[in-house]
């Protein structure tokens, strides 16, 4: 086996460590907050609109007949 098939176990953080990170960004947070600091929570739900195949070919027909109706 080469090195690509072996995951080094020394790259994983032990569950103290994470622990202790996970401890120093809430206490980061915590300070931020409590100097103003507001926290902008980004969703990437309701970005994307899933049409069907009828409705996205309906709506295309709508846009070229609205340019061929604007061009006369």
């Amino acid at each position: 086996m080469t090195s690509i098939h072996v995951q080094p176990t020394f790259d994983l953080g032990t569950r103290r460590q994470k622990e202790r990170e996970s401890a120093e960004i809430a206490s980061d947070i915590a300070r931020f907050r409590a100097a103003g600091g507001l926290i902008q929570r980004l969703d990437n739900t309701g970005q994307r609109i899933e049409l069907s195949r009828r409705e996205t070919n309906e709506a295309a027909f709508a846009r070229r007949s609205e340019r061929k109706g604007a061009g006369r």
